[in-house]
């Protein structure tokens, strides 16, 4: 089952997300992205009753994809592959990744959290942290985009024995 590929929204997603055969999971990531010349027209959700608008779109947007530039990713890992042997080691690395500044959509890091904390009711999101060694607690937030600000200043900061990391759950990191 694929999570999202290279051609999820519209082309502009810049990993293929996979539940491998082989097991575990398996990321791919683009070299390259498509820079669209023009804007794309608005989304459409297909429906019974919208098939021929949507199929319109469909070429409107192919024809913008044709004639976009393309230009190459200048991020760490572009072009790499990794497997994860866990939903919980790729929601680690999705998170790494989108911090990195991959583009995917948001939706692929809820359903993979889905798998990997499938008792979790909790829908927050949490920002570890250790000193030197020693675990301290975690900060909650609301949304995953409060707590990826909010881990950002943490770094900034540079406090020295300071560790911090982002996770879907509130229960310590193993190796923290």
């Amino acid at each position: 089952m694929a999570y999202c590929r290279f051609s999820t929204d519209d082309f502009r997603c810049d990993l293929y997300v996979y539940e491998d055969c082989h097991g575990g999971y398996t990321t791919h990531l683009a070299k390259i992205r498509v820079e669209y010349q023009s804007p794309l027209p608005e989304p459409i959700e297909l429906t019974e009753s919208n098939v021929i608008d949507w199929h319109e779109r469909h070429h409107a947007v192919m024809h913008l994809h044709d004639e976009a530039k393309r230009v190459e990713i200048d991020l760490p890992l572009a072009g790499e592959s990794f497997n994860d042997e866990t939903a919980e080691e790729l929601l680690d690395r999705l998170l790494q990744l989108r911090r990195i500044g991959y583009r995917f959509p948001f939706y692929v890091i809820e359903a993979i959290r889905e798998e990997a904390y499938p008792d979790n009711t909790d829908s927050r999101w949490y920002v570890h942290c250790s000193v030197c060694g020693n675990y301290a607690g975690a900060y909650d937030f609301a949304t995953l985009e409060e707590a990826e600000a909010d881990y950002e200043d943490r770094k900034k900061m540079h406090v020295l024995g300071c560790r911090y990391e982002l996770s879907a759950s509130s229960v310590k990191p193993e190796h923290m």
